[in-house]
């Protein structure tokens, strides 16, 4: 078995269980593993992340989720939200228990819970523009982009409306507008 791969299955099942509420869709189960392994130099070599038609992509992160190696059937999916089933969440006490003396899980655990309290309230649109724009490198080989810009405002005042962005980072966000 891959310990590589193990450990980013152990990742997305900690992502998801780190809190009670689901993760709004796939799409942001990849983009919010993207922003904590940005914040975790270690991640960032583990989890390789590609430029993608829709922003940051890793093909692990998107296959280990669609077929487990270790851990059958833990996902319920409704409605495009994923959460832990009761199996899965017997499953993540068994991750953060096999996890428990690795110095800093309790910083990603935190990571986790900070990243999804946040960006579990984006929509996708605003989410990817709030990436490519933290992030431009990422605009390359998008086909989104220029559609997301082009709605900027209406994005970016949605996201100060709903309080996920300062003023200040709304201003950053509008300049050269």
């Amino acid at each position: 078995m891959d310990n590589k791969l193990e450990f980013i299955e152990d990742l997305v099942i900690m992502l998801v269980g780190s809190k009670d509420s689901p993760v709004p869709s796939e799409f942001h189960l990849q983009k919010e593993l993207f922003i904590v392994s940005n914040s975790m130099p270690r991640l960032k070599g583990l989890l390789v992340f590609e430029k993608h038609y829709r922003g940051p992509y890793c093909q692990e992160v998107d296959e280990i989720y669609k077929n487990p190696l270790n851990y059958d059937e833990i996902y319920e999916i409704k409605n495009r939200k994923i959460s832990l089933n009761e199996r899965g969440k017997k499953v993540y006490q068994d991750v953060l228990e096999k996890h428990k003396d690795v110095k800093k899980i309790n910083l990603l655990l935190n990571s986790f819970k900070l990243v999804r309290d946040i960006y579990d309230k984006f929509s996708e649109d605003e989410l990817l523009y709030f990436i490519y724009r933290s992030y431009p490198e990422y605009i390359e080989n998008s086909n989104a982009y220029r559609k997301l810009d082009n709605n900027k405002r209406k994005l970016v005042e949605g996201m100060l409306n709903k309080k996920l962005i300062s003023k200040e980072r709304h201003d950053e966000l509008l300049e050269n507008e």
